[in-house]
């Protein structure tokens, strides 16, 4: 199934079908996010100042744990390009959830994540 799901996306992706991919990811990982889209996200527009009202006092209740900054982690790739961390990984299911998930196929399973 792996392997014919990698032709299915080598070939799409060769032949110009598809412009981009998406997995199916569990929701507890740590995602690389372009900075495009974090900076739409940082932007927020109308929405943002609205809850500025709403959010502040609430962050400022709950310790930080509510309304906090989305991708407050920019990293640098190796092609120089950032990326911003979306971490969604829930500290009380512990290390061996998150590497449990990771082992059973958490990653695409393309030829350039096997390595």
């Amino acid at each position: 199934m792996a392997a014919a799901a990698d032709a299915l996306t080598a070939n799409l992706t060769t032949s110009g079908t598809a412009r981009a991919l998406a997995y199916l990811a569990s929701p507890t990982d740590v995602f690389a996010v372009p900075m495009p889209v974090v900076e739409a996200a940082r932007d927020g527009g109308d929405i943002k100042r609205r809850g500025r009202m709403i959010g502040g006092p609430l962050r400022t209740l709950t310790g930080g744990r509510m309304f906090a900054p989305n991708y407050r982690v920019v990293v640098d790739g190796e092609d120089g390009q950032q990326f911003g961390l979306a971490d969604s990984v829930v500290p009380q299911q512990g290390p061996n959830y998150a590497l449990a998930k990771r082992c059973s196929g958490g990653a695409p399973s393309s030829p350039e994540n096997r390595s």
